[in-house]
């Protein structure tokens, strides 16, 4: 870990697939801030042995309040990620050795889906509700080498200290 006992670890091959793994969690702010001043920061591990090229994390943040975090058990994800809702995404290259602690300005953020007429984007951060980590890879096979280089490499990118911070990046306070 980064830090202490615990960690996400998201690890596997990825031969044919981009997934390595997901994290959802339920929120519920009470801020005042802007999204210029409300941050996010997440602690991301990159392997340095046998180094897997084309890893990133995806972060997609949701804003959406009107249907529960959860609410079909057979999905083991959240609900709160359809493209017809208030969310919002930044795509984060993982190509370093080792731990690193990032943080990212919530107003850096893109909307998800920002042809969607049906969507108001005002991002605010009091209506934050959900957010998800999926740690990715560029997957190869021997019948679609979008990545020949990788192919039979385990992947690892590991997640550790989510944390949000108003008005100034964790590292930076």
């Amino acid at each position: 870990p980064l830090l202490g006992d615990s960690y996400y670890r998201a690890r596997g091959r990825v031969n044919w697939e981009w997934n390595i793994g997901k994290l959802d969690f339920k929120l519920d702010f009470n801020s005042t801030v802007s999204a210029e001043n409300f941050y996010i920061n997440i602690g991301i591990l990159s392997d340095t042995i046998n180094f897997h090229t084309g890893q990133f994390i995806n972060i997609l943040i949701s804003e959406e309040i009107v249907i529960p975090f959860n609410d079909n058990p057979n999905n083991n994800a959240s609900d709160l990620f359809e493209s017809t809702m208030e969310v919002y995404k930044m795509k984060v290259p993982v190509d370093w050795d080792g731990w690193q602690m990032k943080s990212f300005r919530y107003s850096d953020f893109e909307p998800r889906d920002p042809n969607n007429p049906d969507i108001v984007f005002d991002m605010n951060p009091n209506n934050i509700r959900a957010i998800r980590i999926t740690c990715q890879a560029c997957p190869s096979s021997s019948g679609n080498p979008i990545c020949p280089e990788n192919f039979g490499k385990d992947v690892r990118t590991d997640i550790d200290h989510i944390i949000f911070t108003a008005n100034s990046a964790l590292l930076d306070q």
